[in-house]
């Protein structure tokens, strides 16, 4: 039987210092029937000629050159441009372990799904951290993949360790304005059209943590907390059919978007009207508590004393930081 072909989608932008890695651990995949679809995002350096390099020596790439979109933008026209039978994507300053995308297809003809993902090692200054890597099988039903994609906990939302079968993306296209937690809002919109996936915690992709590189380090943390919330919405919007259980997790996700909105602008001295806007989430907090929707014990704790002593959640919250598990993820 003829393997199927894999279409792997990396946006680029200014990643000239580190893709030549990742385009190299892309080609010496032990799994050889790939589509790598480089988009570059507009880059005002090298990145593109690098690209147009590799592909001049490798038919198996194929170099997109667009103006600068954001991530979501350019993982559209990847998509737009696949020919494979399934989709995996890859960040332009990361890298996989030889045998990923073997080990994915593996999976999905054995356990006969449409979603496959593996687990993932953390990189930073050459310091690999596994992340879990509990090598645990998981297959899941529709219900229980979506439970855990939004609670978190067992697997990370990222694209970037998965591949789909490329059906499951059409009629989805997410707003290119979108550019954090995109990730998370693409794989709902895919994991409620699927009956079954699997999840095998074998660390097989490398997420590299780097200064200058990443939507999340770069991003304002107001404006990213107000992008976290805007997904959120979306997303418990779309649950309004869906089961009771996954309409409340949807509904905590929503009250914790608006915690960490809070917090995002009582730490930075710089937003306007600034204590303006605290009392207004403060007030709609308090009132969400008040109509008994939220059930999240964290939640009603940190609602109560925002409400009731303000001046103490940014001391509590300090020392909470420093001893709480910081949460590492794609």
């Amino acid at each position: 039987m003829q393997a199927k072909k894999i279409s792997v989608i990396v946006p680029a932008y200014n990643a000239e210092k580190y893709i030549k890695d990742c385009i190299e651990s892309l080609l010496c995949q032990t799994y050889s029937n790939l589509e790598i679809i480089i988009v570059d995002d507009g880059s005002k350096d090298n990145t593109g000629s690098i690209i147009d390099e590799f592909a001049v020596k490798d038919r198996r790439i194929v170099a997109v050159h667009i103006d600068n979109g954001g991530v979501t933008n350019a993982r559209n026209v990847g998509l737009k441009k696949a020919t494979g039978d399934y989709v995996g994507f890859c960040d332009a300053d990361d890298t996989t372990e030889l045998d990923m995308y073997q080990f994915l297809m593996d999976l999905i003809h054995k356990y006969k799904v449409e979603l496959a993902h593996c687990g993932y090692n953390h990189i930073t200054k050459g310091i690999v951290q596994p992340v879990k890597g509990t090598k645990e099988t998981h297959v899941q039903d529709r219900d229980t993949a979506l439970k855990y994609l939004l609670s978190g906990g067992l697997f990370t939302g990222s694209l970037c360790n998965k591949i789909y079968k490329k059906e499951l993306f059409d009629g989805i296209e997410i707003n290119k304005d979108i550019k954090i937690n995109e990730d998370i809002l693409m794989n709902f919109f895919i994991m409620k059209k699927i009956q079954k996936s699997v999840f095998v915690d074998v660390c097989k992709y490398n997420y590299i943590t780097r200064e200058e590189t990443g939507a999340c380090l770069n991003t304002n943390y107001v404006e990213k907390a107000k992008q976290g919330l805007k997904v959120n919405q979306l997303i418990y919007r779309e649950l309004q059919k869906e089961s009771k259980e996954l309409r409340q997790i949807g509904y905590e996700k929503v009250i914790m978007s608006y915690i960490d909105l809070y917090r995002c602008i009582l730490f930075d001295k710089k937003v306007k009207k600034r204590k303006e806007k605290l009392s207004q989430i403060s007030k709609h907090l308090w009132q969400k508590l008040k109509s008994k929707g939220v059930e999240n014990r964290k939640n009603k704790i940190t609602i109560y004393l925002l409400h009731y002593i303000p001046f103490l959640y940014p001391i509590m919250f300090q020392v909470y930081d420093k001893i709480r598990q910081k949460n590492i993820d794609v």
